[in-house]
């Protein structure tokens, strides 16, 4: 299965970037949220690390929500993929994005770039 590891603007963060997880509700059980590490982005998905007690179903819809240099930025989403790992989950969500979202994440990430870049000729 091919998840677009080779696009384009997928950009990792040198550092993780908090965020909050969130589900949906349904009739029975409220929304609940959860802190996230965002590892990389794309324009039409990211890679997250959560804790293992953040309840993550493939193909649900969630929320998602962080900031990039000031900026917020809200967006639904699913879990495409999830991986396991010792006290911790590496899962792929494919963002639910429109022009306006996609932009805003090009125009914070190029702005991230340039930032990184004179903090490393200093």
């Amino acid at each position: 299965m091919y998840f677009k590891r080779n696009e384009p603007y997928r950009f990792s963060f040198e550092q993780p970037i908090p965020a909050s997880f969130k589900t949906l509700p349904t009739e029975s059980t409220p929304s609940t949220t959860y802190p996230v590490l965002l590892l990389d982005v794309s324009l039409s998905g990211v890679r997250m690390e959560c804790s293992i007690e953040v309840p993550i179903e493939k193909n649900k819809p969630y929320i998602l929500e962080f900031t990039l240099l000031d900026q917020h930025c809200v967006t639904t989403g699913e879990i495409v993929w999830i991986k396991e790992l010792s006290n911790h989950y590496h899962c792929g969500m494919k963002l639910d994005t429109d022009e306006e979202v996609q932009d805003q994440i090009t125009s914070q990430l190029k702005q991230v770039v340039k930032n990184q870049r004179l903090s490393s000729t200093e």
